[in-house]
């Protein structure tokens, strides 16, 4: 029963309660693999990904024949950066049970994301063989362009089509299905069917999320007052010694920023190049640890909170998120990326606590950007990733912002914009590299590598380098915007 309240505690998100559950267990039993299990996945849920890593191997060192602690530690390890090690996990699990769905899945996501389309389209049909309306596969072999949508395929995608009008599908499944199809017919230059499922994706996902943008408005203006000119010029006497920090941990975090599908992946990519740089991928940890470790502390919501921290605040709030970069990173590298988009929001945070922090601000065409996010499918439930009008507003929520960032902390910030990092990459890569006080490296250009991880949806796009667009790729569909990019203005 203690399980069972366990897990039923975990699936609602109440992580203490679930923790307190599997811990009742374990005084029981010192060997119960469930609840170590479960509070590994606790960890992961709480971005603690050392210790849910640590929990997964004692699991395996009790019984090595659990599939499902092998595609948790898959997990662990992927968020730890190493990537060796996941594809050793998974191909444990898959030793198991070659015919789970659930482990077929996540090797050709892996392999995807690794660049090797050949594997994951193979384990994508063999799972499409065991179950041919397994609607995750179906979409990956869309996004690696191993699908076309023509005359001879007919009968082929007819179960697909099928899927869309079923009640037995789920609305996250209808919204992944009709962004495939949707980049099916955009491929084949069948633009009016393209966009017919992009609406439907866009409005089902929709349907899912019960707030707006416009909700966040009071919050972003909250912001902007709190971290006014008076504020930010109290730093120096409130942020922790950018000495003592790496003293204490080596580690300067740089930090891209920006809207999602602005470049932010492909700026990544070129600078991890460098030997110097290595990457953590997009961390929620200044969002969510951080923030709530301000609530903690003050007692006060943020960003009020952040008006009552002290230097030994900061600088506990500060390693608490370097030594999550250092076990995301392996601590070898002096410099680490963390390219959460959003972090935006939390310059100003990130400057207070992190004062050797480097801000790399990447912007690109709004019309470009914003087509771009209506035509891809976000995993994270947000509407201002599937509705013209919201991701307008969203827009100017995030130029309001870093306007404000760039009126108060007017030397914090590089920026530097998409379209000219594509048309000249050595000179702005000379620009930001200089600014984190980085000589140019010429490795920085030859990104392309296949045997590099890339976790976004840009994993197919930047194998082939950098691509210059010589007609928008919205141009197409430039009636269907209009609203969208009147708002824009």
């Amino acid at each position: 029963m203690t399980l069972e309240r366990a897990n039923q505690f975990l699936q609602l998100k109440d992580y203490y309660s679930a923790e307190q559950e599997y811990k009742n267990l374990l005084r029981v039993n010192t060997s119960h693999i469930e609840a170590i299990w479960g509070l590994g996945r606790v960890a992961l849920a709480k971005n603690d990904y050392k210790r849910a890593y640590d929990l997964f191997v004692r699991c395996l060192h009790l019984n090595a024949n659990v599939c499902k602690v092998y595609l948790s530690l898959a997990e662990a390890c992927s968020a730890l950066t190493q990537f060796d090690k996941t594809e050793a996990a998974l191909l444990s699990a898959y030793k198991i049970q070659p015919n789970s769905s659930h482990v077929l899945y996540a090797l050709s996501v892996y392999y995807c994301e690794k660049g090797y389309f050949d594997k994951s389209e193979a384990y994508a049909n063999t799972l499409l063989n065991i179950d041919k309306y397994k609607i995750k596969a179906f979409s990956i072999l869309v996004r690696m362009k191993k699908l076309t949508i023509d005359l001879n395929s007919s009968e082929f995608f007819k179960p697909y089509f099928e899927l869309l009008k079923s009640n037995s599908v789920s609305t996250t499944d209808k919204v992944l299905l009709n962004y495939s199809f949707a980049d099916l017919y955009h491929h084949h230059k069948e633009y009016s069917l393209a966009f017919t499922f992009y609406e439907a994706a866009n409005r089902l996902q929709r349907g899912l999320i019960e707030f707006s943008v416009e909700a966040m408005l009071p919050s972003i203006e909250l912001l902007i007052g709190c971290f006014d000119i008076s504020f930010v010029q109290k730093f120096s006497s409130i942020s922790p010694s950018a000495i003592n920090l790496t003293s204490q941990i080596n580690i300067t975090p740089i930090f891209i920023v920006g809207q999602p599908r602005s470049g932010s992946t492909l700026l990544e990519q070129m600078l991890i190049g460098h030997n110097e740089i290595v990457s953590a991928g997009e961390l929620p940890h200044i969002g969510d640890d951080v923030v709530q470790g301000v609530i903690q502390m003050t007692k006060d919501e943020f960003p009020l909170g952040c008006k009552s921290l002290n230097q030994e605040q900061c600088l506990t709030l500060a390693l608490h998120y370097l030594n999550n970069l250092k076990d995301i990173s392996g601590g070898q590298h002096r410099y680490v990326i963390d390219k959460m988009p959003a972090n935006f929001q939390f310059i100003g945070l990130i400057k207070l606590i992190l004062p050797h922090a480097k801000i790399i601000h990447i912007e690109r065409d709004p019309k470009d950007v914003s087509w771009s996010i209506y035509r891809n499918g976000f995993d994270a439930l947000e509407p201002h990733f599937c509705s013209q009008s919201e991701i307008a507003q969203y827009h100017h929520i995030y130029k309001n912002v870093m306007s404000h960032w760039g009126e108060v902390l007017p030397h914090d910030i590089c920026n530097i914009q998409y379209e000219e990092l594509v048309d000249e990459p050595e000179k702005e890569l000379t620009k930001v590299l200089s600014f984190c006080c980085l000589d140019f490296d010429k490795a920085c250009l030859n990104f392309s590598d296949k045997n590099r991880m890339i976790k976004t949806l840009s994993d197919t796009q930047l194998r082939h380098g950098i691509q210059k667009r010589e007609v928008a790729d919205w141009l197409p569909y430039k009636d269907e915007l209009k609203s969208m990019f009147e708002l824009l203005k």
